[in-house]
């Protein structure tokens, strides 16, 4: 994972624990849980693009 993609993901795994601690915090029906799903889907894509990206590399040497 480059530099740049792993302080992305760092980041998002930052906010993804604030969010899921707001949503333990919220009275029912009131709920985040759309927004954590978004931001764990963001996370699964940004690590498919990160692993692509490094394909091509490897096999070039």
């Amino acid at each position: 994972m480059t530099d740049g993609h792993q302080f992305t993901r760092v980041r998002l795994e930052e906010v993804l624990a604030e969010v899921e601690t707001l949503d333990d915090q919220l009275p029912e029906p009131i709920s985040l849980r759309a927004s954590v799903e978004n931001i764990e889907t963001t996370i699964e894509l940004l690590e498919r693009v990160d692993s692509t990206c490094k394909v091509p590399q490897e096999q070039s040497r």
